[in-house]
Formats: C-alpha cells, structure tokens, sequence
C-alpha cells in the first residue's frame, strides 16, 4: 500500500499517527514520510489510517496501483482533505467513476463521514462487509471501502461525509477526494434593482439566522434573504451545521437601490399604448435619444421613437387570455450631472373572450322558432356591446330585436365589443323542436295476463312511441289523475306499472325544450281476452305401431283438438305453471312410453295467451305369431296364415280374409287388434339351388363338395338314388355325373366329373381294338396338354385345338413298335390347380 506523504506549514507541528504520538515534529516546509506499515486492517481486508497534527499541515497519499509492499512505483499524489463538520452532506457530482477517456478501470470508493451517520450509495444501503469501520485516534469518524464500483455515483449521509477514489492499472494508479472541502459561509448577491436583490448563502447548512448591522432579523431563518425588504447597512448570517459548531459570515454592505416609478395601464389586447416619458421631481429637458429599454416585455413590444423619446407598446397577436405585461425604461435629462430615472410600466392587456351558446325554441306552423338572443352569455367580460347578425360576414343591417328573433334553426352571429374597441364573433345555435303531440285512437288497451297472475305488467317506455311521433324529442308522463296531468306535477307513474282491473290513464306530452304547450290524451286499460279453445282438455289415444313400448308422436299434430285458428302457436310445457309462466319449454317431439300429461300455451299476435291440457295414453297392438317367411320352389305358390284372434285383416294384396295363397315376392298385412293396427311384413322367396364347387377324384374315389342351397344335401350318381354322403368309391373309369339335391326336394344341380382311365398301350393296325389314344374325356378340364416322345425325347405327337385323339402316326405314317412316354397336363376347373400324369406307352404296329 501506499505512503502518505505529511507537509508541515508552522515550526514546532507535533505528529499523531492512530491516536499514537510519533515523536515527529516538523518545521514550515519540513515533510514525514508516514510509511505504509500504518495502515490497520479494521476487517475483512479494509485499511485505514488516522493522522492529526497540533497545527495545520497538508496530506498527500502515493499512487501506487499495486500491493506488496511498493510503497512509490508512481510520481502522482493524491490530496487528502482535512476532516470538518462543515462538510456537506451529499456528494453527487462523481460521473463514470470507473472511467478514463474510453478505458475502464479497477475502481475502489473510499467514504469518511460522521460516526453515527447513515450511508447510502446511489440511494441504497452499503453492505455489511464494506463498513462502517472506525479510525483509530479519532472516534468521530468511520470509513467505508467499496471495490468495483461503476458508473455514477451519489453518495448520501446524514451527517457530514467526503469521498474519493482509488483506482489503478497494474503499478500505474490514480485516484482524488470529491467535494471533501468545508464550506465557508460566504454571503453572495443575485440580481438587480429591476427584477429583485437576494442575498444569500450556501443552501448545505441544517440552520441560517440573519442580522442588520449586528440586530437579528426576526423571521429570517433561511438561505436567502432580500435587502430591500430591510434597507441598507451591514448584512451577516450565522449558519450552524448538527453536531458542529456555528459560524458567522463576513458582513455584507449593502445600498438601497434607487427610486423606480411604476405605472400601470389598462388596453385592449387589438390596442396601441403611447407613452410620453417625464421626470416626476427633476426639472431637466428629457434627452430623447438617451431614452432605452433596459427590460423588455415578454407578451408584446415596446419601441422608443429616438426623435421625440416616445415608447409604443404593442401586445403580441395570439394572445388568448387576460396577460399582465411589464417593462423597465430608462431616461436622462440634459443637465450637468444629467439628472436620471428608472420608470416600470405595468400593462393590463384585455384579450376579449367570448363563447358559444345555443337556444332551443318552438316551432311555429311556419317552422320557426321565436329566440331570445340577449339570453345567452356570449362573454364574460364586462362593458361589452353586441350586436346580432345573421351571417358570418357580420354584414347588412343587424337585428332589430334579438329579444324576440322570430327565425329558423340555424346560426346566429353575435359580434362582440370590448370597452377597449376589440371586436369578436361568437356563434349562437339555434335549435327548433317539434310541437308536442300524442294520438291513441289506434292504441290498444287490451293488455293480457302473460303469466296469468291476474297481474297486468305495462312498460310505459314500450307504449310512448306507439302514441307520440318522435317520442325521443318529448317528455312524456303518465298520471292515474287528470289533474295531476294537467298540472304535470310528479305524481306521475314509473316506467313499469301494473293494474288488475280495468283503470284509465292520463297522459301528458311535453316538449324537452322552449316553451311549447303541452299535448295530453288518455288510455282505457283493460284485461284482454283470450285465446278462445274448442276444449282445455284433450285425451288422445296412441297405438305402438312397432309394438317397442314406446311411440314417438309430435304434440302440435294434435292442435286440431283444441283450435283451429291457424294464427296460433303452441308451446308445450311440463307443468302447468311453466305453460302459465311460458318458461321451461320442452320439444314438440315425444316419445310416449306410457300414460303421459302435457300442458300446452297457445300464443297469437291478436289474442292473449291460453293454456290447455294434452292427455295421451299408449295403447299396443298385437303380432301374429304363427305368419313366417316361407321358400318355394321355383313357380310354385304357397298360403300365408295370419292366425286368428284379430279384429280385422288387411293384406297388402287387398285381401281381407286370415289367410292368402301366394307366389314368390313381399307382402303385409295390417291386423287389427285393441283399437289399434299392426303392419306386419312376411317374406315368400324361391328356394336357392345348391352350388357343387368341386369334386374331388382320388383313384376310383370321388368326393363332392356343395355350399348354399337348404342343408341337409342329398347326393347320387343317377338322379334317381340319393344317398346322405357325398363320398362316392369304387367308380369306374371314364365320365361320370353327380346329382345334389336340396332340403327343400327342388329341382337337383348337375356336375360331371372324370375318373381317368390311363392308357399304356394301342396297336394301331385298323382292326377296331387299342387302334388310337383316346383321351378326349379331358374335354372336361381346362387347358389341356398331351404329349408323347420316343425313348430318345424326341417329341412325336402334341394334342391341339381340343383334339386329344391320337391315331400312332406321324405325319400320317406308322411309328415302329417300341416303348413311348407321355405326359398328360391340365387345370382343374373347380380348385385352378395343376395336375399331370407321366408314363409309358407301348405301340405295337405287328
């Protein structure tokens, strides 16, 4: 850490080092190198140092920039200020504290302030870890050491306080104390004669009191005072800081300012004011060219004519409100000495204010409204004149009497006069309403029990359009009495009244401005008739057609029974009291599962409501038991039976008995049966033939294969002997057919089908026996292949176009005895597979 370097200013300065005497004494110009071992950690690594002297002497501190013992890597010193109560209280002028030009550095804020004093730094508290930390030697003082501080920085006490810095780049360091000097209470003055003298001292003092030539000034206890308030003499202020001592200033001499005339005119913000100035005591001739404006005006201008010294003020065009304007001018005579004076002109500038207004009338038959113009404030100034016109231009003659102005709707112009001679136009709107009026002849009276509470609720608001045009544009009330209406007093009705007997209705019209007479009528209210109904209640019979145990039915298709208006809507409730109160509707749709009650609210736009009583009981037809759906065989006929136990039979054939004969195709009946009728549907279809989709032949053994038709199957070979089995054994070779025959006992499906009968050997030599190859029994199968080679391979007969015949020949010529093979191939029409034989073949030619 650094050295701090101590300068002695008077002989015989003795040096306290923490409250320890050094047994250093200095002469004036003599310096001590206090070495940096005196530094006292008082926590958490931050040092200090307390130095005092019995004399004054000056401190600096080294910049090192590093630790480690070096105690002078740099020339720079940084001053340290003397500690004194009469320090302020804020320091608030440490801008971008960690910065140099655009470098940034390590930046560490050291504060000295008051013991007792509470910190902030930047308007918050300073941590724990960064002080207070006393001083030893001197228990009136504490420090703080915040590293890494940035920016701006303020820092607040409550007591006296001085900060600085340290701050460094390697062994490179620089640092400095802001406001850490006392302050001397010095009195200074501000202003002038023209715009006020203050006398004042620093505002940083918690007390001031101010004296006259060494007599208190009673009340004169803050920064600043004003000597012409007094006079003139010697000024001194005592200012005392907490916790400190008192000081008294140096006297201040002061001297009245001289004389100042003041005057004051009143114009019109449209005016010119001229004045001539004049001495008031001296009797010297005014030196026109010497006269000036010391203190111009700041809401007009004031020019001196040089020729004749006289002033013209002129207000600023603009101005919008009543402005007091002031100027200060100066005038000097032609004597020697020149007498001189000082005269502050005060100018009143009326801007003339007017306002808009607006006058509802009347309309007569013409259309026109009769005004009284006067009527309406167009200005709040006072000695103003109007006159009215009836164009913008202000121009032709003005209205002959605005009392009474008998016009249209439409603009009036008033145009107003100052008592200065200031003209300005103000706009008057003039409105005309309607007569009242009010016509219910064609009202109806009639209102109906919605709820049928024997309570008629009325919503007058709903009413008043129906009977008064332009009802928006009236105030329209509603009386029980005539004369009540008559007088239009408040004994009126509210908007929602109600009645329950028949009452008649007073009603009077009025226009919501001007004085139109009043437009009255009356209403006869009574209670409106009802729906009319053929009956309240209605017993309804529903048949389960499907015999589910439920039906569903729509409740309006049973309107007939109650009205016939076509005009009339229904709605269907659970209760009779939601039908009453038209609330908690429920679907026309219903499905009936037993005896079931609805109550019904019949509505028209002519009539009031009704209610009535739908009863439906659900009644079940019956079913025949014994008609089922029958099969025929193809053409035949057969007899449905209906069964008995029916009130009636309706067959869909027009039949009316309990059985029909019949062929193939749908029918129905309806049976009667408990007031109610049953369709039911019967079916007659042709008995579907059994399909053989295969017959398998293994050796001499065949198997047939059926799907569809009526099970049980029976099978044969013949078509006369039928077996329950479809395997068929001990088949003979060749071509052989199989019968299915159906439960049903209809006609039987036919298939042929073969057992193969391998040849080995022919002798083709025309004598009738084994003379050819005969395989034309495969003409049942599909893609058919035969062919026949030597021993050799060589092949020497190809079955073509369906012809499995072979005579032995080739190319029409005999083959030579010998030993042949063959291969037979083909598909199976039933499975699509592939089946072949090979073999030998012998021919024999001798």
């Amino acid at each position: 850490m650094e050295t701090a370097l101590v300068i002695g200013t008077e002989n015989n300065t003795q040096l306290t080092i923490n409250g320890v005497s050094s047994g250093i004494t200095l002469n004036a110009g003599q310096y001590y190198m206090v070495p940096s071992s005196n530094y006292i950690n008082q926590g958490s690594g931050n040092y200090n140092m307390g130095l005092s002297a019995n004399k004054n002497v000056y401190v600096y501190q080294f910049l090192a920039g590093v630790s480690g013992g070096n105690e002078y890597p740099t020339g720079g010193m940084n001053f340290i200020p003397p500690l004194s109560c009469f320090m302020p209280n804020k320091i608030d002028e440490i801008g971008f504290i960690n910065r140099i030009g655009s470098q940034t550095y390590s930046t560490r804020l050291n504060i000295i302030t008051q013991t007792g004093a509470t910190v902030t730094l930047n308007g918050n508290p300073i941590a724990t870890a960064n002080g207070p930390y006393p001083v030893n030697g001197n228990p009136n003082w504490v420090t703080y050491s915040v590293p890494n501080v940035t920016g701006t920085i303020t820092v607040n006490s409550t007591k006296s306080v001085t900060a600085g810095i340290a701050a460094g780049s390697g062994a490179v360091g620089y640092g400095g104390y802001f406001a850490g000097f006392s302050s001397i209470p010095v009195i200074s003055k501000t202003g002038d004669c023209y715009l006020g003298i203050l006398l004042q001292v620093d505002n940083t003092y918690d007390g001031y009191q101010w004296y006259l030539n060494g007599v208190i000034i009673p009340g004169a206890t803050t920064y600043s005072i004003n000597p012409e308030s007094y006079g003139a003499g010697t000024y001194t202020c005592l200012v005392t800081k907490n916790n400190c001592e008192s000081k008294l200033t140096t006297g201040y001499n002061y001297t009245m300012c001289p004389p100042i005339t003041t005057t004051t005119y009143n114009i019109g913000s449209c005016n010119t004011k001229i004045i001539s100035p004049a001495f008031t005591t001296a009797t010297q001739t005014i030196v026109p060219s010497n006269t000036n404006i010391i203190l111009a005006p700041t809401s007009g201008t004031a020019t001196v004519n040089p020729a004749t010294g006289q002033i013209t003020y002129t207000p600023n065009t603009g101005l919008t409100t009543d402005t007091t304007d002031s100027f200060i001018y100066y005038v000097e005579g032609n004597g020697t000495p020149a007498d001189f004076e000082y005269f502050k002109i005060i100018i009143n500038i009326d801007v003339l204010q007017t306002t808009n207004g607006s006058l509802t009338s009347c309309a007569d038959t013409n259309g026109n409204g009769t005004f009284n113009l006067t009527s309406v404030n167009v200005t709040p100034d006072l000695g103003t004149t109007v006159q009215y016109f009836t164009n913008a231009a202000l121009t032709g003659a003005p209205i002959a009497a605005p009392a009474t102005y008998n016009g249209p709707a439409g603009t009036v112009y008033a145009n107003v006069t100052s008592q200065y001679g200031c003209t300005k136009a103000a706009q008057i709107t003039l409105t005309t309403t309607p007569l009242p009026n009010i016509n219910t002849v064609n009202f109806n009276g009639a209102l109906c029990d919605d709820n049928f509470d024997g309570i008629i609720n009325v919503n007058f608001s709903t009413i008043t359009p129906l009977i008064v045009t332009n009802a928006a544009s009236f105030n329209v009330r509603y009386y029980l009495l005539q004369a009540d209406a008559t007088a239009g007093n408040t004994n009126n009705l509210p908007a929602n009244w109600t009645y329950t007997a028949n009452t008649t209705v007073y009603v009077r019209v009025d226009a919501l401005a001007g004085n139109c007479p009043p437009a009255f009528g009356q209403i006869n209210f009574s209670i409106g008739n009802k729906i009319p109904l053929i009956t309240g209640t209605a017993t309804i019979d529903v048949c389960d057609n499907d015999i589910s145990g439920s039906e569903s039915v729509n409740l309006s298709d049973y309107k007939s029974f109650f009205t016939a208006n076509a005009g009339v809507s229904l709605t269907f409730h659970p209760t009779l009291a939601d039908a009453q109160a038209g609330t908690n509707a429920i679907s026309s749709i219903q499905n009936i599962t037993s005896a079931s009650i609805f109550y019904i609210r019949f509505t028209s736009a002519t009539e009031c409501p009704n209610t009535g009583v739908l009863k439906i009981t659900l009644k079940t037809p019956k079913k025949s038991d014994r008609l089922k759906d029958k099969i025929v065989c193809l053409g035949e006929k057969t007899t449905l039976d209906a069964g008995d136990g029916f009130t009636s039979y309706l067959w869909s054939t027009g039949a009316i008995t309990q059985t029909i004969n019949v062929g193939v195709g749908s029918y129905y009946v309806d049976l009667g049966f408990n007031g109610c009728v049953y369709r039911q549907t019967v079916n007659v279809t042709t008995a579907q033939s059994p399909i053989i989709t295969k017959i398998e032949v293994s050796g001499y053994n065949a198997t047939v294969f059926v799907s569809g038709g009526t099970q049980p199957y029976q099978y044969s070979l013949n078509g006369i002997d039928y077996q329950s089995s479809n395997v068929f054994t001990g088949l003979s070779r060749g071509m052989h057919t199989a019968f299915v025959l159906g439960a049903d006992g209809c006609s039987p499906v036919i298939k042929e089908f073969l057992v193969l009968n391998l040849i080995n050997a022919i002798t083709p030599n025309g004598d009738g026996l084994n003379d050819v190859l005969n395989y034309s029994d495969l003409k049942i199968k599909q893609d058919v292949s035969i062919e026949v080679v030597d021993r050799y391979g060589a092949p020497v007969y190809k079955s073509a176009n369906k012809d499995y015949i072979w005579d032995g020949k080739v190319n029409g010529r005999p083959l030579s005895t010998g030993t042949y093979w063959y291969l037979l191939k083909w598909i199976e029409p039933d499975t699509k597979l592939p089946v072949s034989y090979s073999g030998w073949l012998l021919i024999k030619n001798r």
